[in-house]
């Protein structure tokens, strides 16, 4: 009996460190997002042109624009996010999921004109567990948003899961989730962002060709390698169906 006190004292108050071993949380029904940054490994390999502050700095950058994005939900626990590497995971409470699409939108649209990138994901809604204040994300939900967004690698765009369309049927207002030509949904972010600026198209493809944008996409969509080119195609593909056209 003696040992076993002991044991139950050692998991209740911490081990010799000081480092106190959190009671473990239930699973919660909530959506989950996967968003994957790309070219940032790409960015890291090359040494020539890329220190280590530059990569840092970016990091830093993408980081800033999830916490902008998301940073008064999770004050108000109806969010958490988490970086890993040059991706995020995003778990929000049910009542928060258009703030979610939202967040989206404008993380993915504030990489393309601010940093030149693309980012592509998957938001789903499942089961998952948050713990130690959002330092840890896990569960079935997880596991699925970074399948579907490892599935759908080869566009540049956040996939909408069936799971989430069904689930927020009766709930959700973010009206920019558009259906593909293969017929899966993704978040409309440039639809979005048209929207919420009060551009026409005209006003925002000026904007882009000042940024530097269309050069960066249409550069692009000049690599010789086929994965990438479908990437870029996309996006440029998805600028025209606003008559952005290029």
């Amino acid at each position: 009996m003696a040992e076993k006190s002991m044991i139950e004292n050692w998991l209740n108050e911490g081990d010799s460190s000081g480092v106190i071993i959190e009671e473990p949380k239930a699973y919660t029904k909530k959506a989950v997002a996967w968003i994957d940054i790309l070219g940032i490994r790409e960015m890291i390999k090359d040494e020539t042109h890329n220190t280590a502050e530059d990569v840092i700095t970016t990091m830093h950058t993408l980081y800033s624009f999830v916490k902008q994005a998301c940073g008064h939900y999770e004050e108000q626990m109806q969010m958490n996010f988490l970086q890993i590497a040059d991706g995020f995971m995003i778990a929000a409470s049910l009542d928060c999921i258009n703030e979610l699409c939202e967040a989206i939108a404008t993380i993915q649209w504030r990489v393309f004109t601010e940093l030149q990138k693309l980012a592509r994901g998957a938001i789903t809604i499942g089961n998952v567990s948050v713990a130690d204040e959002g330092t840890i994300i896990i569960g079935p939900a997880y596991v699925d948003a970074y399948a579907l967004e490892s599935e759908n690698a080869y566009f540049a765009r956040t996939v909408v899961s069936n799971d989430f369309v069904v689930e927020s049927k009766d709930y959700l207002r973010f009206g920019f989730i558009a259906e593909d030509s293969d017929k899966i949904k993704y978040i409309d972010y440039v639809g979005y962002a048209l929207q919420k600026e009060g551009k026409t198209p005209e006003q925002m493809k000026r904007a882009l060709v000042e940024n530097g944008c269309i050069d960066f996409v249409e550069e692009g969509f000049r690599k010789p390698k086929v994965s990438i080119k479908q990437k870029y195609g996309w996006t440029i593909a998805l600028l025209q169906r606003h008559n952005i056209h290029i």
